[in-house]
């Protein structure tokens, strides 16, 4: 809010049409300007408010984003982690399912069991596996939306930074 001083230059033309390519009609100016808005402070003040309101909101604007990402970021990762979980145990009992296959093949190759009870344990093997699949491709699935929520998988980002 401090005055400002300025120099101010004019050069122009005065006089009639016919007068205009003679020496007098040439005028110029040259001299100092000094302005002062010491009776616009309540603008100044306002227009100051203003702008720290707009930094604030766009301030808070860039924290909601931040804490947004990291929430997605955040849920992602415990996303994640349930698959494998998940998976883990899918194959734990696929595992077991092929056991009590080979063991029900065992006993109808005995004689000990009639065929169907070695079809029925297929059929579970089966099952579970599938199972198990499934729960792969979801933890992959998963993993995927981490490395997304995380900005690990951004190509075109890394080529201009590299730049």
């Amino acid at each position: 809010h401090l005055p400002r001083l300025s120099l101010n230059l004019a050069l122009g033309l005065h006089g009639h049409f016919g007068q205009l390519g003679q020496a007098g009609a040439l005028r110029e100016a040259a001299g100092p300007a000094l302005s002062w808005e010491w009776l616009d402070a309540g603008r100044i003040q306002a227009r100051a408010a203003a702008a720290r309101a707009g930094q604030e909101a766009a301030l808070n604007a860039f924290e909601q984003t931040v804490l947004t990402a990291l929430q997605d970021s955040e849920i992602a990762l415990r996303q994640w982690a349930a698959a494998g979980r998940a998976w883990a145990q899918a194959n734990e009992a696929r595992a077991a399912a092929a056991q009590a296959w080979a063991h029900a093949r065992a006993r109808v190759d005995a004689g000990l069991e009639p065929p169907h009870s070695a079809l029925d344990a297929a059929a579970a093997h089966q099952q579970a596996q599938r199972a198990a699949l499934t729960a792969q491709a979801e933890a992959l699935q998963a993993f995927g939306q981490a490395q997304l929520a995380l900005g690990a998988w951004q190509p075109e980002v890394r080529r201009l930074a590299l730049r």
